[in-house]
């Protein structure tokens, strides 16, 4: 084989791996759109369907305005799939002086409809279930949004402060 051969066969090979680099690379953008895109739709689809009054009932076994509604499926997949691609960021809030009430509840819920990019957001009921609670329970808030909802975010931890607060959570409610 002459150094000619060689070289147009090294320069080929050359060519051939940095083509393949290039169309993997392509491929994998490619389908990173296309995952964002369908986990975007299902989050979109189970809001909507969670919205919608048609899907909700009283429920008769509860005294008082107690609201019941199947989930359509679990939309948490989709969530911690947004915050793998880079689309959402999560935030895990704890405010030690702030008692979880049906009125927090309730403000937290308008605020994140109220800034569409604050896409998700839940108060587990015991933050900690192994550990028995005595007194008032904390607000725990755990927030996915897009970084662009930074700010928001920011705004509605100082208002829930001011507007919420209640003072040491051992004291007797």
């Amino acid at each position: 084989m002459s150094k000619r051969t060689v070289s147009v066969a090294f320069l080929l090979g050359l060519f051939c791996g940095v083509l393949l680099g290039v169309c993997a690379t392509a491929a994998i953008v490619f389908n990173e759109g296309i995952q964002a895109n369908y986990h975007w739709s299902r989050v979109a689809a189970y809001k909507e369907t969670m919205n919608d009054r048609s899907n909700w009932s009283e429920d008769p076994t509860i005294d008082g305005p107690v609201i019941s509604i199947d989930e359509p499926y679990d939309v948490m997949p989709s969530i911690q799939a947004l915050v793998s691609l880079g689309e959402l960021e999560r935030g895990d809030l704890v405010f030690a002086n702030v008692t979880r009430t049906p009125e927090t509840l309730a403000y937290t819920d308008t605020y994140m409809r109220e800034h569409p990019d604050i896409v998700w957001m839940q108060s587990p009921a015991i933050p900690y279930p192994p550990l028995p609670m005595t007194g008032r329970q904390p607000l725990h808030l755990q927030v996915w949004y897009r970084p662009s909802a930074s700010d928001d975010v920011r705004r509605m931890v100082e208002e829930i402060e001011a507007r919420h607060a209640n003072g040491s959570i051992d004291e007797d409610p």
